[in-house]
């Protein structure tokens, strides 16, 4: 993604994809997936 050419919502190359920006959304990736899997689920309490 680093280097990739920038479009704004025109379709027009505005820059490029900053090492940084392409960092943060990697990681943005991947707490998105990780908040998309299964949860465990919780033991039923009893009284």
């Amino acid at each position: 993604m680093e280097g990739a050419p920038r479009v704004d919502l025109a379709g027009q190359e505005v820059g490029q994809v900053s090492q940084a920006n392409a960092k943060r959304t990697r990681q943005w990736q991947a707490r998105r997936a990780a908040r998309a899997l299964p949860q465990p689920a919780k033991a039923a309490k009893t009284n």
